[in-house]
């Protein structure tokens, strides 16, 4: 060590629950400011983007898992699990817009008949579901679900009644007009 330049500690400790960081890691003011740039930058990013963004490394992680830059979520045409809303519930406290279009449930087992694979999907978003709009509570003003039948049901209409209480615009469609 030259001089009285002092040695950054890092103290092992467990990860706190949804955040990508330690606690009580000592942070330079460079990463500081890299991890401004990127928040300023992230923010404009679509859900896909962001999820994609989280891999690349530890600082793009904690940007791209901060609420403050899920303030608009759309899912669509994928296939999403209950655990994956849920996973996602985490770091969108600050969300505003949500919008479900087109998701797919699992896919079908190739011994399962087309009757048990609509029983055993339908519904089984709503857990993940209400643990997002939970988490997004007052803060969403728009809820839009659009082409998600079986897996999504009537339901999901009384979760965001109860949770999100500030909602100004909803849409709710569950087949295809043609």
């Amino acid at each position: 060590m030259a001089g009285n330049a002092k040695p950054v500690s890092y103290k092992a400790t467990k990860l706190q629950k949804g955040s990508p960081s330690r606690s009580n890691e000592v942070i330079s003011p460079e990463v500081l400011k890299m991890r401004a740039a990127l928040f300023c930058i992230f923010t404009y990013l679509d859900t896909k983007t962001l999820l994609k963004t989280a891999e690349v490394c530890r600082d793009w992680k904690y940007v791209a898992r901060h609420p403050a830059v899920w303030t608009r979520v759309l899912l669509e045409n994928a296939r999403v699990s209950s655990k994956f809303m849920l996973t996602l519930s985490q770091w969108c406290t600050q969300t505003h817009s949500l919008t479900l279009q087109g998701i797919k449930p699992r896919p079908k087992g190739k011994k399962e008949s087309k009757e048990e694979y609509l029983k055993s999907t339908h519904g089984c978003l709503e857990t993940g579901l209400e643990s997002l709009l939970k988490a997004a509570g007052s803060n969403l003003l728009i809820l839009k679900v659009s082409h998600c039948p079986n897996i999504l049901t009537d339901r999901s209409l009384w979760l965001a009644s109860c949770y999100c209480r500030a909602l100004q615009a909803v849409t709710y469609s569950d087949q295809l007009l043609w």
